[in-house]
């Protein structure tokens, strides 16, 4: 993506075209101060889980449980959420045939 369309959509969520991951953190910590960290989020469609996985680096989320139909970001997820160390607080899920499958 290009930087002019991330700082639009960074401006569009949470007012500043500067913020980092698309503003999503900085719209959390403003919103939620009281409830942070939430203790479980759920996230469906998630590509690769890049922006879970940085919301449980800065302490946002505890621990996600992730899930992705694309074979490919599936495999791509997986790797990554190793790569980031989050294997404990990142769980990525894949649908396979109408049903949610946890895949080692």
């Amino acid at each position: 993506k290009s930087k002019r369309i991330l700082s639009e959509i960074a401006h569009n969520i949470c007012g500043d075209p500067n913020a980092d991951a698309m503003g999503i953190p900085k719209l959390l910590k403003e919103n939620f101060k009281d409830k942070l960290p939430f203790k479980r989020a759920v996230s469906v469609g998630c590509s690769f889980a890049p922006k879970e996985c940085n919301l449980v680096k800065q302490g946002i989320v505890e621990s996600f449980e992730v899930t992705e139909i694309n074979t490919e970001l599936f495999e791509l997820g997986k790797k990554y959420i190793r790569d980031q160390g989050l294997e404990d607080k990142v769980r990525i899920y894949q649908f396979l045939y109408g049903r949610l499958v946890l895949v080692p």
